[in-house]
């Protein structure tokens, strides 16, 4: 049988996935684009570090000073983030930073989900958001999404006894058990 954890996970990864859509209105007109957006990663069970990878490019003809700061929406007891910016990796209680990008210039926006417990086998999952500010035009901000998540199932699923009929079909059929 599947996890809870992991049905709860697709979950909040389905819900945040719907405000992008919001976001994207504001990634249009912005002075800089994150890709991907959302980044999505899946772990392995006995992994320390599990980064999810991110690029931010200015897209602009200047320079742009970006602001990000970072909230953990949601996170399993086990696991602590950190984020890298183009500049550098902060350790995992720097939640804000500023960096410079120069025109068409790009670099890495990494979160790192670390399995702080490190017990192999111990699944884990997480969603940060990394709210990006250009500091030269405050209106000009859009927010980086990274999700995580590892399996934690280790046992196959039981087979089980399906009928769809008719069998052929073109239009309709059921499914019993």
């Amino acid at each position: 049988m599947r996890d809870n954890s992991v049905m709860k996970n697709l979950l909040y990864t389905l819900f945040f996935a719907l405000g992008l859509l919001q976001i994207q209105n504001v990634q249009a007109q912005s002075a800089y684009d994150v890709h991907p957006n959302p980044s999505d990663t899946i772990g392995v069970e006995d992994s320390y570090d599990t980064p999810a990878h991110g690029e931010i490019i200015n897209v602009s003809n200047s320079p742009v000073t970006i602001r990000w700061v970072r909230t953990e929406v949601y996170l399993t007891d086990n696991i602590t983030t950190a984020v890298c910016d183009p500049v550098t990796c902060w350790f995992p209680g720097i939640n804000d930073r500023t960096f410079q990008l120069m025109p068409d210039s790009f670099g890495q926006l990494t979160v790192h989900f670390y399995n702080s417990g490190y017990d192999p086998g111990q699944g884990g999952s997480g969603i940060v958001h990394l709210k990006l500010t250009n500091l030269d035009n405050p209106s000009d901000t859009l927010t980086a999404i990274y999700t995580f998540s590892t399996p934690t199932g280790t046992n196959d699923l039981p087979a089980s006894n399906v009928k769809l009929f008719p069998n052929p079909t073109t239009d309709f059929f059921t499914l019993e058990k």
